[in-house]
């Protein structure tokens, strides 16, 4: 009885240890060769030093990469100086350019103002002149009526018709009287004459620097536009330095996001 117990038990043995040889056969013809070795079938693991390597690259990759982005930070923020200043630079500039088209106007009116001053003038003068002319005529010919009148032959008339001396000699005087009234308004019209041509000689030169002043001002607004110019021309370029940062900046942040991920993918691993 215990001969046929043992025998049995062997028998189940046997049998268990045909199934697992069975069943390992299988496993490896459905894997792969049977005497293929693990090494050949499964990559083998990065090491510690290998993984720390691995991080301390991506690190440094990572500080590189910060590093140019805060260069290219502090080179930007000094273009953003320069245009700034480029700005406050145009708008002084403008304002100047507004003040001297102000002065402009300002002269163009004291021009029309000196100007109708000058026609005024010249219309004075013309009236002075002609006064003087038509009193020099009237002078003349009074004189020379008087004179006609006061020949030799006629103070003998005047003295046989019963005038008598005192006659003659008020005649004398009348005829005196009338040349020095004569006499002086020549004299008044010829100093009215010469007053106003004095005063439109002064207002010829008040226009005429006026007229010097304004071309001055005018030359130093072309000078300020042609500044403006250069500045528009100057800001312009800082701009387009600027948005070259910008872009550059951006693509280092994008290499920075990609150095991070792989950075925390090796420290997760």
């Amino acid at each position: 009885m215990k001969k046929k117990t043992a025998g049995r038990k062997v028998n189940r043995a046997k049998r268990k240890f045909l199934c697992y040889f069975l069943l390992a056969a299988v496993t490896l013809t459905a894997t792969g060769s049977v005497w293929e070795s693990p090494a050949e079938t499964v990559q083998a693991a990065p090491s510690m030093s290998e993984l720390q390597n691995s991080i301390n690259n991506h690190q440094n990759q990572l500080n590189n990469i910060n590093s140019q982005i805060n260069s290219l930070q502090d080179e930007q923020d000094l273009v953003q100086e320069k245009i700034d200043d480029l700005n406050a630079e145009i708008i002084n500039t403008m304002t100047s350019i507004g003040m001297k088209e102000d002065e402009i106007a300002s002269k163009e009116m004291e021009l029309a103002d000196k100007q109708i001053q000058i026609n005024q003038t010249q219309e004075e003068y013309n009236i002075a002149k002609a006064q003087e002319e038509q009193q020099h005529d009237d002078m003349v010919s009074r004189m020379r009526m008087m004179y006609e009148n006061d020949s030799s032959e006629n103070y003998v008339n005047l003295l046989l018709q019963g005038g008598g001396l005192s006659g003659m000699l008020n005649r004398m005087d009348f005829v005196e009287s009338v040349y020095e009234y004569d006499r002086q308004k020549l004299q008044e019209y010829e100093e009215t004459k010469e007053q106003v041509l004095a005063l439109w000689n002064q207002l010829e030169e008040e226009k005429t620097q006026l007229q010097v002043d304004k071309d001055q001002l005018e030359a130093d607004k072309a000078d300020l536009e042609n500044q403006k110019s250069e500045l528009d021309v100057m800001l312009a370029k800082k701009k387009q330095e600027s948005a070259n940062y910008d872009a550059e900046i951006k693509k280092a942040k994008q290499e920075a996001s990609v150095a991070k991920a792989l950075l925390s993918r090796n420290k997760n691993s």
